[in-house]
């Protein structure tokens, strides 16, 4: 056997196990129903296949909840972005339990070892409250205890699937903040971001991922969106994408995410996000 073939297809087999492991799906974990409040109180419910595989439940006991098709989209992604030399690193924003940036180590250490950092920005402490003087977020969100996962947590994640090195950064704090002391570190280390995957689920948190990286990402380089349906999320993308002229198609990646890649770099107007900033309450 070819060794190419030999190593691609170790690869594949690798990373297919990486997947079912991190979904749940091989183990059938049960699935639980959102909640407010004490995680511990959740209700559990019988394993459902396509609904893990669609990233549709909450898995009990899965490092995700985006689901197959999801990690897919970003190993395809990757990949290409691999292939293609498109300069940059991986960036995940909310990453819950870490799974999909996990996965992303992993696609990374499969093609190219240690060519790419993967970043973890997050709270590590749940969702936050609307800042805004009218409120345009829900504050369901930061009373779900069971979306507050600690950093050392997730970063035991990663030791115990051989992922955890020097390649692997956390950013804690809300995205207001979190998210601009990444913009200040990248810029400093001269490094862009290949691959940027959003999973704020709100208007607010949307907006400041954009306003402090979108304009890092490189042409050729790629945003998730892992909220599509929400409808706060949804309205922050569609504005931000109006206000800058981004004309990008949205591609589908299954009934709740999409995602688009850059034709070109485009300069961002910061003049609407700073007076957005000067508006809000402090966290």
């Amino acid at each position: 056997m070819p060794e190419e073939y030999s190593r691609n297809d170790l690869a594949a087999k690798y990373l297919q196990a990486m997947k079912v492991s991190l979904t749940g799906t091989l183990l059938k974990t049960p699935k639980v129903l959102p909640n407010v409040g004490n995680a511990s109180l959740l209700q559990e419910m019988a394993y459902d296949e396509a609904k893990r595989v669609a990233g549709e439940d909450w898995p009990k006991f899965g490092l995700t909840m985006v689901g197959e098709h999801r990690l897919d989209n970003i190993h395809d992604l990757l990949k290409r972005i691999i292939q293609d030399d498109v300069p940059g690193d991986f960036v995940e924003c909310g990453v819950w339990r870490g799974g999909a940036s996990m996965y992303a180590k992993a696609v990374v250490e499969a093609y190219a070892p240690r060519s790419r950092r993967v970043h973890l920005v997050d709270s590590f402490e749940g969702l936050p409250k609307s800042t805004t003087p009218t409120p345009v977020d829900n504050d369901l969100w930061s009373r779900m205890d069971y979306l507050k996962v600690g950093k050392d947590d997730i970063a035991d994640g990663f030791k115990k699937l051989g992922l955890l090195d020097g390649g692997v950064l956390f950013h804690k704090g809300f995205f207001r903040y979190s998210a601009a002391r990444l913009r200040d570190e990248l810029h400093v280390d001269h490094k862009g971001i290949a691959l940027l995957r959003m999973d704020g689920d709100m208007y607010e948190s949307t907006m400041d991922i954009l306003y402090n990286l979108y304009d890092l990402v490189p042409a050729s380089g790629c945003v998730i969106v892992d909220d599509w349906t929400i409808p706060e999320c949804r309205r922050a993308i569609e504005e931000f994408r109006t206000r800058n002229k981004v004309h990008d198609e949205v591609v589908s990646i299954d009934d709740r995410a999409v995602f688009w890649c850059k034709s070109h770099a485009r300069e961002i107007d910061q003049s609407w996000y700073n007076q957005f900033n000067a508006s809000r309450k402090a966290e």
